[in-house]
């Protein structure tokens, strides 16, 4: 969930509905919303996680990504890696230039 409460997959049950009915979805995005929309739900299976402590017996269901290179759920911290690599990526290059541009 993002830091103001509402992630893509709430957003997505509440509003797909409504806009699939005035427009139509080409095949790719189709299923791409459908992943994002099972993404980490009972749909797609998944383990409980049991405390092993005789006393507590809590447990914690743990589901299944849905692996969709679209969403955030699952490519959140891939995504952001790379913007990384791709800043420093920019800034090396960039004080490269500066350098070069200063000798002239």
């Amino acid at each position: 969930m993002s830091a103001g409460g509402t992630d893509l997959q709430t957003v997505l049950a509440t509003f797909l509905p409504g806009y699939r009915e005035s427009r139509a979805l080409h095949p790719r995005p189709r299923q791409v919303c459908a992943h994002i929309g099972t993404c980490r739900t009972p749909a797609l299976g998944g383990q409980r996680l049991r405390c092993e402590s005789e006393q507590c017996g809590y447990e914690i269901p743990r589901y299944h990504s849905c692996r969709d290179r679209h969403c955030p759920k699952c490519q959140g911290r891939a995504s952001a890696k790379w913007c990384e690599r791709q800043l420093a990526r920019v800034l090396k290059d960039q004080w490269l230039r500066n350098k070069l541009l200063e000798r002239r």
